[in-house]
Order: structure tokens, then sequence, then C-alpha cells
């Protein structure tokens, strides 16, 4: 992640791409958190086989670019940070080398190599270029993006996510971990990500809500304190406050079930009624609705959701300029995606 000016490029200025190429920094992100790129054969540029079982949580507050990956080299399991540049001199001109918080970096991903330069040699690099697919088109300058179609893109991503997540375990399940993830909001994703892995929710299918509170703080407990963000948060943001919050929910719905619980009720409101425990309340559980529950359950609930005026409580797009044109929450999501990829 770099700051103001560089790779990335101020908000405002024209993204840097590559010589020669297409691909901005944003948009190698972007292929990384969606992996969309041939997976298959991955090798580090010292020739290591490289399988990506999870890419890490996209990180947009300084550090490295995604946070919480679990990657195997050669077959051996690690996890910890990915960082990506467009070539590898990017390491050294960003001043990682000599930066803490870029001490957990496992992988270093660059789209190419820099022409008559060797690259550092810190840690295992992975050049993406021979392994994608396709390009990607420019990014439309401000005031030219449909708002409407790229609410509908937000969409089709998240319910891919989920698509995917449902190739590899149960619908409930799913369901869980996208609860967990969404209760460590930014900060603390990448942990409780990796607490939903080590603690399933089979493991939680005794005892009342203080039992599953008392499985749940086991498990994060266990975790690397590095994993873990907790200075800056709000103290009712705290993950063991969202942590007994979800034990309450997850002891009141185990009679019905996450995914038959939430079929049950269809409709935004429902749902986020549903989720807002005490020590999860009612806004967060209505970004939870909106980010994972609607995509769970398909285009129809979208549909149903989309066109509907924006939650005022969603985070504060709504009081920036142009807001006159977010009048559905597809346009809120829309226009979120269209500044995101401008910053």
């Amino acid at each position: 992640m770099e700051a103001a000016g560089a790779e990335g490029g101020r908000a405002g200025a024209a993204p840097l791409r590559a010589p020669g190429s297409i691909y901005t920094e944003r948009d190698l992100q972007d292929l990384w958190e969606l992996q969309r790129f041939r997976r298959e054969g991955l090798l580090t540029e010292d020739a290591v086989p490289v399988t990506v079982e999870h890419p890490g949580i996209r990180w947009g507050e300084g550090g490295p670019d995604f946070r919480g990956a679990r990657l195997r080299f050669a077959g051996e399991l690690r996890w910890g940070d990915v960082e990506l540049h467009l070539t590898p001199s990017g390491w050294d001109a960003h001043g990682h080398r000599r930066d803490g918080a870029y001490a957990s970096v496992i992988l270093h991903v660059v789209l190419r190599r820099d022409r008559f330069a060797e690259p550092p040699r810190d840690l295992p690099l992975l050049v993406l270029e021979p392994y994608l697919h396709g390009t990607l088109p420019p990014p439309p300058a401000e005031g030219e993006e449909d708002l409407d179609a790229l609410g509908e893109e937000w969409f089709a991503e998240r319910r891919s996510r989920i698509e995917r997540a449902l190739e590899r375990m149960s619908a409930d399940e799913a369901l869980y971990r996208e609860i967990l993830v969404g209760l460590g909001y930014k900060s603390n994703q990448a942990a409780m990500a990796e607490l939903a892995r080590r603690c399933p929710l089979p493991s939680l299918a005794e005892g009342d809500a203080e039992a599953i509170e008392r499985a749940l703080r086991s498990g994060a407990a266990s975790l690397p304190r590095a994993l873990w963000r907790l200075r800056a948060g709000r103290p009712a943001n705290h993950p063991s406050r969202r942590l007994a919050g979800l034990a309450r929910f997850l002891a009141s719905a185990r009679g019905e079930g996450l995914a038959r619980g939430l079929a049950a009720r269809p409709e935004l409101p429902q749902m986020t009624s549903w989720l807002a425990q005490e020590g999860i309340g009612e806004s967060r559980a209505l970004e939870i609705a909106i980010n994972a529950f609607l995509p769970f359950l398909g285009p129809k609930a979208w549909s149903r959701a989309a066109g509907g005026p924006p939650p005022p409580q969603l985070p504060g797009l709504l009081r920036r300029s142009g807001a006159a044109e977010i009048t559905t929450l597809r346009r809120y999501f829309g226009a979120l995606r269209a500044m995101k990829r401008r910053v």
C-alpha cells in the first residue's frame, strides 16, 4: 500500500500504469483479490510452486495490500501478508525493506519484471503477467460511469464469492464465515476469517450462548497476536464484544439453522432484525445483511432490495459530492465502486 503520489496515484490524479500496459496497481489488486488469473502452475521467480488457498483480505489503511493470506510454497502452508507492485523495484522504491509494517509479508506479487534490473531477493516474488487471461479496459472518466451497471457488477462479484465458498463448504458454514468476517470490520477481517477456519460451525454445535462464546474466545486467543489490530478501534467494535453477540445469535438460530433461517427472512429488514443481537447491533447487522445475506440468497432478493433507497446507516458516501445521483441501493454500490476505481 503506497502513500499519495506513489504507484497507486493521488486521489484525483491519473493512476500510474506499467510501461506498455493498460493495467494500474488498482487493477492488479482487483486481479489478486478476485483471483482472475491462471492459478495452476504458479511459480515464484526462484521456481518454487505456489498455491493460493486464500488471497487475504484487501487492506486500505496503510501497510501491506492484503492481510491474512494463506499460501502453500512447494506444499508447505504459510500464512501472512501479500504486497503488490507493478514491478519488483517498487519494494525498495517505497522503503518497505526498512518498514516494520511489512515484516509479515510472505509474498511479493508484481505485474511484470523490471527491465535490466535484478529483483530484490528479500521475499518470494511472483510475476503475474504470464498467468493473466486477458486485459482490463481502462476505467471511464469521472462522471461517465453507469452507476446502475457498476452496482450490478458489485453484486455479481459478491454472489460469485459466495458461490465459490459453497463449492467448498455447507451453506450454514459459508454464512457463519461471512458473518464472522463482517464482524471484523476492516481491521480484523483477516483474523476473523482465520478464526472461522479454526473454529468451524460444527465445533460450536453444543451448549448455550456462553459455551459458544467461550469456544470462540479460546479460538481467538490461539491466533497469533500480530493478526489482531486492536489499538484504534472503538470499544463497541472490539472483537470480544462482537464474538459475544455472534454467540447469542448462533444459539438463537440453532433450531432452524442459518441457511433455513435466512431463507425464511428474505426481506432486508427481516434479516437485519434477525442478526441484530446485543453485541452486534442494527447498523452492523444491516451491513452484513447487504454484503453477505443478499448475495447468498441470490438475484431475486437483491432485486427487491436494490431498487429501494440506500439505508442512511450505510457509510458516509451519501455525504460526498454527487450524492444526488445515489437514489437506490444499487447506485450506492455503483458509486462506491466508481470511487474506488478512481483512487
